[in-house]
């Protein structure tokens, strides 16, 4: 496939959120990623610059609640942003954050799972439509993804659902050239330990969603991992994870086209 003629826009929410292996995925097949820390000053890429392609990184920030007036206004700004690259036929791709973003530019309700997830969780393709069956094409019956979250969305309107799992029914979507994971395909051992280090009272903390007047009859431990879980066969994991973000990477990827940009 010849190059597109325009970066990949990489919003970044946080330093220690970085692209990791789609930086990886990207690079080897020929494509230009260019990287935007996100900050109030500047939410977005500067204005007259061009995309072929806009994915939406992770962090540690929260979309509930709903209501806009709540929100922060640079995650306003980017759920517009989303909406002109997905009514441009511009390819769109989210990780955790992003994916919430995502859901909410596409008028899908973004709110508190009943538990936190942190470590590595099975996940449960769908491949009952047609289309999820083309992405999911080589992904095994089960597979076990890395999460670090709190949220859950709703299936936006014609969406189609790609993973599930016992905690939340949609894992990932796909919209027409748009890919939600809420899940973090993105990440490798660098990335996991700099998040032990960076967010360690969230693995010590009582693990409860305090928001839930619920009494749920599960293993907390297995819920919120701690680091000794989460780093064991580390690697071994990473690597069947990212076979998974080769075959789904690389189909979103396809669909980033030379001539179709979406002008700032």
């Amino acid at each position: 496939m010849a190059s597109p003629d325009a970066p990949i826009y990489v919003l970044q929410h946080s330093p220690v959120h970085p692209p990791g292996y789609f930086q990886a995925v990207a690079a080897r097949q020929g494509f230009s990623l260019r990287l935007h820390p996100v900050s109030p000053a500047a939410p977005l890429p500067p204005a007259g610059e061009s995309l072929a392609g806009l994915v939406l990184l992770g962090g540690p920030y929260d979309l509930h609640p709903q209501e806009m007036a709540h929100r922060a206004p640079w995650m306003q700004q980017e759920i517009e942003l989303i909406q002109r690259a997905v009514e441009a036929d511009i390819p769109v791709l989210g990780h955790g954050l992003g994916a919430e973003l995502i859901a909410a530019a596409l008028d899908a309700r973004v709110m508190r799972n009943t538990v936190k997830r942190i470590g590595w969780f099975e996940i449960q393709p769908l491949r009952e439509e047609a289309l999820a069956a083309q992405w999911l094409e080589g992904v095994a019956d089960w597979l076990e993804m890395f999460q670090w979250h709190e949220q859950a969305f709703d299936l936006p309107l014609n969406a189609t659902r790609l993973l599930r799992s016992q905690w939340n029914a949609n894992e990932a979507f796909v919209l027409g050239r748009t890919l939600a994971l809420q899940g973090h395909l993105e990440v490798d051992a660098a990335i996991i330990k700099r998040w032990l280090a960076e967010y360690a009272p969230e693995v010590s903390q009582p693990r409860e969603n305090p928001t839930v007047h619920t009494k749920l009859d599960i293993n907390w431990e297995e819920i919120v991992q701690g680091p000794e879980a989460i780093l064991s066969d580390i690697q071994g994991r990473l690597q069947r994870l990212h076979r998974v973000a080769d075959l789904l990477y690389g189909r979103w990827l396809q669909s980033v086209e030379p001539g179709r940009k979406l002008c700032l």
